[in-house]
């Protein structure tokens, strides 16, 4: 096996579950083509195992892009909710965060709007 190949198994997500530190959200399409679904199965077994947070949902007849919008509109909804159970402490940034975050926001605003390949990064809201 060639040097990069043993860094890519040596590498793999799950053979370093033990070293997550942050609850994993995890989704999956079982038609997915891209990645097999084994990859998912396995790092949650690896998590479980490592005893860590894991939650694990598979879309049935969802690809990779999990497109139907039911499944997307549940994954989004879990998302949230997801966010907002493990990001409690957050929900009061710090003075100074939020001067960092507010310096940010203004400084997005300032710049003028980017077209990446015919896609504009910037959006308005009707």
């Amino acid at each position: 096996m060639s040097q990069i190949g043993r860094n890519l198994v040596g590498g793999a997500p799950k053979k370093r579950a033990k070293e997550i530190q942050v609850p994993v959200l995890l989704f999956h399409g079982d038609m997915d083509v891209n990645v097999p679904i084994e990859h998912s199965e396995d790092m949650q077994k690896a998590l479980r195992r490592a005893k860590k947070e894991v939650q694990f949902v598979e879309y049935e007849g969802a690809d990779h892009n999990i497109r139907f919008e039911r499944q997307r509109i549940d994954m989004l909804q879990r998302i949230g909710d997801f966010l907002n159970q493990h990001l409690k402490r957050e929900a009061t940034p710090r003075p100074e965060r939020r001067e960092r975050c507010t310096a940010a926001l203004v400084e997005v605003r300032a710049r003028p709007p980017q077209h990446l390949g015919g896609v504009s990064s910037h959006r308005t809201m009707p």
